[in-house]
């Protein structure tokens, strides 16, 4: 056994145990390890909790890049005695990354694309990742009612600078805030004894005038019921039932009998109606109108006079 040809063959052993894992490496995350990058930076108003560097960056809910670092703008451009002076506003710096979508894509590809995007309205504003407290920083076009970007101009932004939008947790709290805002101009103590001053009135309502009114129905209920239980109001309803339903019959047999009549009633009330309007025109025809003359033998009497 020659332990110096041992020794080779251990150091070759090695050797191509390390290409092969470096090319395994390359091969699964090579394309997207060499492809360009993007530094970027904004500016947040107040608190930035939940994100910390190595947060993701997303578009639209789709990671693009993380976050590499979290400072403030007068540390960045100022120096740390300038961390809270006024120029510099209350405002969180966070720069990130963003990856291109493929290897033939530039960094100077990327600026473009995101200048472009800037120019039409793109934000970035924090957003909770998860329910345990996590957070992102998204990419998007939050919407019309967005107050105007903030243009610094105490400082030159050294990367590309993408303007800020108030956190979906800023604005839920900003309209929570609203709310109870608005619940504190009502006067709650006022609607509450208004409330219990109508609980009270209904309450004597119900003890004293519904309790009387519940007496009343009973009692009238009472007596109705006595009355119906009389025999001769019975007798009578039973006489009227016969009655209703004999004139009924009575109708329904002479039904031709019955139009004849009604049609000899409305000719009468035409031929009432129409002296009624003569007497109105001429009071006196009824006095001094002379009588119809006489007919021949030969011909028949007219049952009208010539007035009539």
């Amino acid at each position: 056994m020659n332990p110096q040809r041992d020794a080779w063959k251990a150091g070759i052993m090695v050797l191509v145990c390390t290409a092969a894992g470096v090319g395994f490496f390359f091969y699964l995350a090579g394309p997207a390890y060499f492809r360009a990058t993007l530094e970027a930076e904004t500016y947040i108003s107040g608190s930035v909790t939940g994100l910390s560097v190595g947060s993701d960056v997303s578009l639209r809910g789709v990671p693009v890049g993380r976050v590499t670092d979290l400072t403030f703008p007068g540390a960045q451009y100022g120096g740390p005695s300038e961390v809270f002076e006024n120029k510099f506003g209350d405002y969180v710096m966070v720069v990130f990354e963003i990856d291109a979508e493929s290897n033939s894509q530039t960094t100077e590809d990327l600026r473009r694309v995101y200048e472009g995007a800037v120019r039409e309205g793109l934000r970035a504003r924090t957003k909770m990742a998860s329910i345990t407290g996590g957070s992102v920083l998204d990419l998007g076009k939050p919407g019309a009612e967005v107050p105007a970007a903030f243009q610094p101009t105490a400082w030159t932004p050294q990367r590309l600078y993408i303007p800020a939008a108030p956190g979906i947790l800023d604005e839920m709290l900003a309209d929570i805030q609203r709310v109870l805002g608005n619940l504190a101009a009502f006067d709650l103590n006022g609607i509450g004894i208004k409330l219990n001053e109508i609980l009270a009135d209904a309450e004597s309502l119900i003890n004293n005038d519904g309790k009387e009114l519940l007496e009343s129905l009973k009692q009238n209920s009472a007596a109705l019921q006595v009355v119906l239980k009389d025999p001769e109001i019975q007798r009578t309803l039973r006489e009227l039932a016969d009655a209703a339903g004999g004139i009924h019959h009575l109708v329904k047999a002479n039904s031709p009998a019955v139009r004849e009549l009604l049609q000899s009633l409305n000719e009468t009330i035409t031929n009432l109606e129409a002296l009624s309007a003569q007497l109105r025109q001429d009071p006196s025809a009824i006095i001094f109108t002379a009588p119809p003359p006489k007919l021949p033998p030969s011909e028949p009497r007219s049952s009208r006079s010539p007035n009539g």
